[in-house]
């Protein structure tokens, strides 16, 4: 899943990756197994090991302008100084 689309953002000095992947047969994946398998796209993306974790609650669940279920997972690059 290294080729996942991703969209990066900037908000009070952090930077943000943001990335985007079908929910279908996801639906109950666990943070775990969802982290497992962007895993790839993190370390590709210089994502810190210590901001590689993921929760139930920042699993988001998004419908695309096409009507698919996306997941949409946000995780932080770089802090402010």
């Amino acid at each position: 899943m290294a080729g996942l689309p991703r969209r990066v953002l900037v908000v009070g000095g952090y930077t943000l990756i943001t990335l985007f992947f079908s929910e279908l047969d996801l639906e109950d994946a666990s943070p775990e197994k969802l982290l497992e398998l962007v895993m790839p796209a993190l370390v590709e993306s210089r994502v810190p090991e210590e901001h590689r974790k993921l929760s139930r609650k920042e699993a988001n669940v998004i419908t695309d302008a096409s009507g698919n279920r996306m997941y949409s997972l946000s995780f932080c690059v770089l802090e402010p100084d």
